[in-house]
């Protein structure tokens, strides 16, 4: 959190923080033990298990998110809130024996509930979004995080400019 810390902006700062330390972790195994070392393979097997989960848990809360914000009854968004945690929890069963380490291995093992899943999105949820970044960035953390300081200096919600930035990318332009 020292690199680039912002203010009031606590799932930027989480999602950038597990973004550097997984992707750090495989570029520092890889260059000091080289790529079939236990530690590098450890290190891989830990972002992709971060990028499942994270794929998973941004539907869940994406789910929920469009039922708070719809018209229905305060009691019928109960009801369906609860089927949303009962399909994630069967989701999830399935999605875990995808998973290479045991880094997620106790979710799930309480009942799901908005205050869990907001903690846990608050690390996790938007990794791919990060990850885009990077990718755009050509792999490099340093540019990421001057791409990054850049961006604080313009905006108050990186993680909307972010998303907004990367669908100017996609958007093909004439």
């Amino acid at each position: 959190h020292t690199t680039l810390y912002l203010k009031g902006q606590s799932a930027f700062n989480e999602g950038l923080a597990v973004l550097v330390g997984k992707v750090g972790a495989v570029h520092f195994f890889e260059h000091t033990f080289g790529p079939l070392h236990p530690f590098t393979r450890k290190a891989k097997a830990s972002l992709d298990d971060e990028r499942r989960f994270s794929g998973f848990l941004n539907g869940v809360m994406d789910k929920l998110e469009f039922l708070y914000g719809s018209s229905l009854s305060h009691e019928e968004k109960l009801t369906r809130r609860e089927a949303i945690f009962s399909n994630a929890l069967e989701t999830f069963k399935g999605l875990s024996t995808e998973f290479k380490t045991d880094r997620f291995s106790r979710f799930g093992q309480a009942p799901l509930n908005n205050a869990y899943l907001q903690a846990v999105g608050l690390y996790h949820r938007h990794f791919d979004l990060f990850e885009a970044v990077l990718k755009a960035k050509g792999g490099s953390i340093r540019e990421v995080l001057s791409f990054f300081e850049g961006l604080a200096k313009e905006n108050n919600d990186l993680l909307k400019a972010t998303a907004l930035w990367l669908q100017g990318r996609s958007t093909p332009h004439t």
